[in-house]
C-alpha cells in the first residue's frame, strides 16, 4: 500500500511541476497554521489558495521537498505509511479527487496529524490534493468528450436486470472487444452500438444534429438527455478540437494499416520453417553465430514485450530496474526473462508478479523475435564499449515512454550511427516492424553493406508448431502497436520531460551500487598492495635507500622499464573492446594505485 501510495503521489507532483525549469530551496511556501476551532472544509480552502498562488518554481520546490520526504519514509518499516489506518485515510483523501464527498471526519483528521511526523506526511498529501485540483476538475470536464463518438454506459441505467445484462454484453462486445480484434475507429462490430451509442454517433459526424422524436426518448430511458445537450454544446463550442479530434482517429488507422503490413513482411520472412530455431541449435550451430561486426537484437513477446541486444556472447538487457549481462546461453534458456521478476522484493515487482500469473503469460511457450544487425567494427566495438561502462545502472523505466526498447535504441543510434525513428523506439514491436522492412528495402550500413542479415524466430518452447507461435507474436506485435500508438501524445509528454529533467542521468549508480564499489575498492587496494610487498615492487623499495650511484641508476632503469610494462598492460586493458567492466574498473583503479606508487617510489630514490 505505502509503494502505490507513494507512486501516485510522485507522479501527480511531477506531473503538475514539470514545466518548471529549476528549483529553489523549500521554505515553507505551503505552510498554513490550523486553528483548533477551524474547520476541516475551512482549512483545506486555505491550502488550496496558497497552492494556487505558487509560481512554477515553488511547485518544483515543493515537489522536490515531498518527494525526498516520501522516499525517505517508504524506506522506514516504522513509517506512518506502513499503518494500514493512516494509508486507508490516504487513500481515502486521494480518492477526494474524483469524489467531493469524502471528506475527513473530526477522529481521521486526529489521527492524520497526531504527530509531527504523521503531520509532515498529511501536509504532502494535502498538497498533492490542492496542486491536482485544476487538472482533475478539467478532466472530469473534458473526460466525456475525450472518446471519438462518446455515448453513456447504457447497462448502468437501463431498467431491469435482463437489460442490463444485454446492455452490458454489447457495450463489451462494441469496446474491448472491437478493440482486441485491431477494428479501425469508426467501423462498428454488427450489432454492437447500444441504443444511446447510435444517436452519439450522428452527434459526433454532425455536431449540429437534432434527435427525432423516438431517440428523444432513448435518451430519456437512459438518462443521457443532459449528457447529450451538454456534449453537443461542447462540440459546437470547440470546432478545433473536433478537427483534431478526427485526424488523430485517421492517423492512429494509418498507422494500424501500415503496421499490418508491415506484420505481414515479418510473417513472409518468417514463415518458412528455416526461419525458426530450436534454441539447443540456435545456440550450438555455428550458423547461427554472430560475426565480429555484427550484434542481435532481441524482442521477447510473453509474458510481457522487452528487448535485449547480443554481442560477442553475451546478453546486454534493461531490466526492470537495472542493465544485466549474461551470457546468450544464459539468457536463451533462462526461464525468467528479467532479472527483477526473480526478487520480488519490491511492491512494484510482486504487482507484476501477481498480474502475469493472473493472466497466464507467465505459462505460455516463450518465441523469441531476432534481428542479425551488421554494424561494422568500429562500430560495434564502440557500441559494447558503451553497454559494458552501463553495465549494473539503474535506469528511469518508465513502459512506452522510456523502457528496455529505448535504452536499446538509443545504444545503437548514439554509438553505432544506426538510425531508428525517436517516436518508435518505446514500443519493442514496433522497432522489430522498423528492422524487417529495413531488410526488406535493403537498408544498408556505414559500409555498404546490408545492415539487416537476418530475422529469425528462437524457440524455448517444446512446441513445434511454429506457424502458431509466428501468428501469436505478431498479434502480440500488433496488440502493443495499437496501445503504443492510443496513448502516443501521453507518452511523448512523459519522455520529454524525463529527458528534460534528468538528460544524461536517465542511467545512474544507486546507493547500493555505490556502496557496494567501496568494499570493492579496498579489495583491490588490499590485493595491489599485497601483491606489490610480495613481488618486484618489494623488492625496488628494499633498494631505494642505497646510496651506491651505479646501483641507483640500474634501479631507475629497471623502475622505469618495471613500470612502463606494467602501466601498458593495464592500458590494454582499458582499451580493448573484449574487456568486461569489471575488468575496466579494476584496470581504471589499478592504473591509479601504479602511477601514485611509481611517483612516490621516484621521489624517495632522488
Amino acid at each position: 500500500m505505502k509503494h502505490l501510495l507513494l507512486k501516485i503521489m510522485i507522479i501527480g507532483l511531477a506531473t503538475w511541476a514539470s514545466h518548471a525549469q529549476a528549483a529553489l530551496t523549500c521554505s515553507s511556501v505551503f505552510s498554513v497554521e490550523k486553528t483548533v476551532t477551524e474547520t476541516y472544509d475551512s482549512y483545506l480552502t486555505k491550502k488550496f489558495a496558497v497552492v494556487r498562488n505558487m509560481t512554477s518554481l515553488q511547485h518544483l520546490s515543493a515537489l522536490n521537498t515531498y518527494q525526498k520526504l516520501f522516499s525517505a519514509e517508504s524506506k522506514d518499516s516504522s513509517s506512518p505509511l506502513s499503518d494500514k489506518r493512516f494509508s486507508e485515510i490516504s487513500m481515502k483523501m486521494l480518492s477526494g479527487l474524483i469524489s467531493k464527498e469524502k471528506r475527513l471526519t473530526a477522529e481521521e483528521l486526529a489521527y492524520m496529524t497526531s504527530t509531527p511526523r504523521n503531520f509532515k506526511i498529511f501536509e504532502g498529501v494535502l498538497y498533492y490534493q490542492a496542486a491536482m485540483e485544476a487538472p482533475i476538475r478539467l478532466l472530469q470536464q473534458y473526460a466525456q468528450y475525450s472518446a471519438t463518438r462518446g455515448g453513456t454506459p447504457d447497462f448502468m441505467t437501463a431498467p431491469g436486470a435482463k437489460e442490463k445484462s444485454l446492455r452490458f454484453v454489447q457495450s463489451m462486445y462494441n469496446g474491448p472487444l472491437k478493440y482486441m480484434l485491431l477494428i479501425p475507429h469508426g467501423i462498428d462490430l454488427p450489432g454492437g452500438l447500444t441504443p444511446t451509442q447510435k444517436i452519439f454517433k450522428k452527434l459526433w459526424r454532425n455536431p449540429k444534429y437534432l434527435p427525432n422524436a423516438a431517440e428523444f426518448t432513448t435518451l430519456k430511458k437512459y438518462k443521457a438527455e443532459n449528457i447529450f445537450k451538454e456534449r453537443q454544446d461542447f462540440l459546437n463550442e470547440h470546432r478545433t478540437w473536433v478537427k483534431i479530434r478526427r485526424v488523430a482517429d485517421y492517423a492512429l488507422n494509418a498507422i494500424v494499416a501500415v503496421s499490418l503490413i508491415e506484420a505481414y513482411n515479418w510473417y513472409e520472412q518468417l514463415s518458412d520453417p528455416s526461419a525458426t530455431a530450436e534454441s539447443m541449435d540456435f545456440l550450438d550451430n555455428p550458423k547461427y553465430q554472430l560475426a565480429a561486426d555484427e550484434v542481435r537484437v532481441y524482442n521477447e513477446t510473453v509474458p510481457f514485450p522487452h528487448m535485449a541486444i547480443e554481442m560477442d556472447g553475451l546478453v546486454y538487457s534493461y531490466g526492470q530496474t537495472h542493465m544485466t549481462v549474461k551470457t546468450t546461453r544464459e539468457y536463451v534458456l533462462s526461464e525468467v526473462i528479467q532479472e527483477g521478476m526473480t526478487q520480488g522484493q519490491t511492491a512494484e515487482q510482486t504487482l507484476l508478479q501477481k498480474s502475469i500469473g493472473w493472466t497466464g503469460l507467465n505459462k505460455t511457450e516463450r518465441v523469441m523475435q531476432t534481428a542479425r544487425l551488421k554494424l561494422g567494427q568500429e562500430q560495434k566495438n564502440k557500441l559494447k564499449r558503451y553497454l559494458e561502462m552501463q553495465t549494473g545502472k539503474r535506469y528511469r523505466n518508465h513502459t512506452l515512454a522510456m523502457d528496455c526498447a529505448t535504452m536499446v535504441v538509443k545504444a545503437l543510434k548514439e554509438q553505432a550511427q544506426t538510425e531508428i525513428p525517436a517516436i518508435i523506439d518505446p514500443s519493442p514491436s514496433q522497432v522489430m516492424f522498423y528492422l524487417g522492412s529495413l531488410k526488406t528495402l535493403g537498408a544498408e550500413n556505414m559500409s555498404k553493406q546490408p545492415l539487416v542479415q537476418e530475422l529469425l524466430q528462437v524457440r524455448v518452447a517444446k512446441s513445434k508448431e511454429n506457424k502458431n507461435h509466428l501468428w501469436r507474436n505478431l498479434y502480440i506485435n500488433m496488440m502493443e502497436t495499437r496501445v503504443y500508438w492510443s496513448f502516443v501524445g501521453y507518452s511523448a509528454a512523459q519522455r520529454a520531460y524525463l529527458e528534460a529533467r534528468y538528460g544524461k542521468d536517465v542511467q545512474y549508480w544507486d546507493d547500493e551500487t555505490l556502496d557496494y564499489f567501496k568494499l570493492w575498492d579496498d579489495e583491490i587496494r588490499k590485493e595491489f598492495f599485497d601483491e606489490a610487498k610480495q613481488g618486484q615492487l618489494g623488492i625496488f623499495e628494499e633498494t631505494l635507500t642505497t646510496q651506491d650511484p651505479e646501483l641507483k641508476k640500474s634501479l631507475h632503469v629497471a623502475m622505469d622499464a618495471y613500470f612502463g610494462m606494467e602501466e601498458q598492460k593495464l592500458r590494454d586493458i582499458q582499451e580493448s573492446p573484449q574487456s568486461r567492466f569489471e575488468d575496466i574498473y579494476r584496470a581504471n583503479l589499478q592504473l591509479a594505485l601504479l602511477l601514485e606508487t611509481k611517483q612516490r617510489m621516484l621521489s624517495q630514490s632522488k
